[in-house]
């Protein structure tokens, strides 16, 4: 593990950067808060796990209960990525975010590791960079889904920072969690099972157990990361070229778009058209097929009858279809009325996704889709979108991730305090707004 990711010291980075991480820090938490108010089977095992094994830390939300350090990391895992809504980064192909940030909190939460809110936020950062560099240098096998893999490894960097942990000792706990990554399967987000999302929460929770068993001087298997990432979960691919000496946290994407980022270069192509439909008359019943030309891996989210409201979000002919028919793609139409609505189901059915190999090779840098609608008149309309909105290099405004989480949590003030304290790195106010009811 280099001293760079090791050495990186919030305080001392430039101010813009800095409020990168707050924001960061801000979203990930609210859409996690958001999702244990709302899922009822985060709620079921939270409630059902506090009664048999009572803890010290509080969990998020608006029922929180006490819990152990790694059971809160699991739960709060799942919730981060449960509404499809948080954060990632291109070059990981992943969320890191997810599998770092309620680690680091759950650890800090419970007192054994008493440190400032600049440790705190240097702690993710360094997890951050460690989980994106790592990430980078490997092909997931396509049945492979990235939640509970090398984020587990940005989750033991960082809670290493946390307990105090020497450059030797984080190295082995970097080792041991190459060796317990989850064999997360990519099928379980196509047919909606939320054990894709637990993945995340025990890939999280295996970092929090890898920098505790380093602690205790356990050593990792030496050379074991060719082997995980390189050979069982996937292969090494060409080192990225990266015209710029930006770090990987000021690279990533933010979502307003409930579904799969894989999706949304398709969805905003869907808004434009409709857009231009509207100028000229024309109405959904007006559209004959689409077709959906993409990069691989996203032509793997071609699923044109999702089963449940899960599954709606990693389908790209869903995503589109319901662009098409409501102007809309946030969760309020990723719901079990709008999967059978008629409409939705008749375009999705007319909806193809195919590759494009001249996109596919612009990747990691530019996720591109091509969207061209073919009307009952015989006319056809097409847009092309090289960088939806989110990335970095065109993203939302603060106030556009603040509506999100209003819209999401109906909790304006709430909302508004939990930002607040995350923009200020403050972490004990931040805990205290998350886990309000315990």
């Amino acid at each position: 593990m280099s001293n760079r990711v090791l050495g990186l010291a919030m305080s001392k980075a430039p101010l813009k950067l800095q409020r990168h991480m707050a924001v960061l820090l801000a979203d990930t938490v609210l859409v996690g808060y958001a999702a244990m108010a709302q899922e009822p089977w985060l709620r079921a095992m939270t409630l059902r796990v506090a009664q048999m094994f009572p803890g010290t830390v509080a969990t998020w939300g608006p029922t929180s209960v006490g819990v152990g350090v790694e059971t809160a990391t699991q739960i709060h895992g799942a919730a981060c990525v449960a509404l499809e809504l948080d954060e990632g980064n291109q070059f990981a192909e992943g969320h890191p975010a997810c599998h770092i940030v309620p680690a680091v909190l759950a650890l800090w939460q419970s007192g054994s590791a008493p440190v400032d809110n600049m440790t705190v936020v240097s702690a993710i950062w360094s997890g951050y960079e460690a989980a994106v560099d790592i990430a980078s240098r490997y092909r997931l096998h396509d049945a492979v889904h990235p939640h509970g893999t090398w984020g587990t490894v940005g989750a033991a960097v960082a809670c290493g920072r946390i307990l105090g942990l020497s450059t030797k000792e984080i190295e082995s706990a970097v080792d041991i969690a190459l060796g317990l990554m989850v064999t997360s399967s990519q099928r379980a987000a196509l047919v909606g099972s939320p054990v894709r999302n637990i993945a995340t929460g025990i890939g999280a929770a295996n970092g929090v157990a890898a920098a505790l068993w380093a602690a205790a001087g356990v050593e990792g298997e030496r050379g074991v990361e060719h082997l995980t990432l390189g050979t069982i979960l996937g292969r090494p691919k060409p080192s990225l070229d990266l015209t710029t000496d930006k770090h990987f946290l000021q690279q990533n994407y933010f979502k307003l778009y409930s579904s799969s980022r894989w999706c949304h270069a398709a969805i905003e192509a869907a808004a434009e058209i409709r857009q231009r439909m509207g100028e000229r008359g024309q109405t959904p019943q007006d559209v004959s097929t689409f077709l959906v030309e993409t990069y691989d891996p996203a032509t793997r989210l071609s699923n044109p009858q999702p089963e449940n409201v899960f599954a709606s979000r990693f389908s790209i002919e869903f995503g589109v279809a319901v662009m098409l028919v409501t102007g809309r793609a946030d969760p309020t139409v990723y719901t079990r009325e709008m999967l059978h609505d008629g409409r939705v189901r008749e375009l999705g059915r007319a909806g193809r996704v195919v590759e494009d190999p001249a996109m596919s090779a612009m990747l990691p840098h530019i996720r591109p889709a091509k969207l061209t609608v073919q009307f009952r008149d015989g006319s056809s309309d097409s847009c092309l979108v090289n960088r939806p909105r989110g990335n970095f290099d065109n993203p939302y405004t603060e106030q556009e991730l603040q509506e999100k989480h209003r819209s999401l949590i109906g909790n304006p003030d709430l909302v508004t305090r939990i930002w607040n304290a995350a923009i200020a790195f403050d972490i004990p106010a931040l805990v205290s707004n998350l886990t309000a009811s315990a």
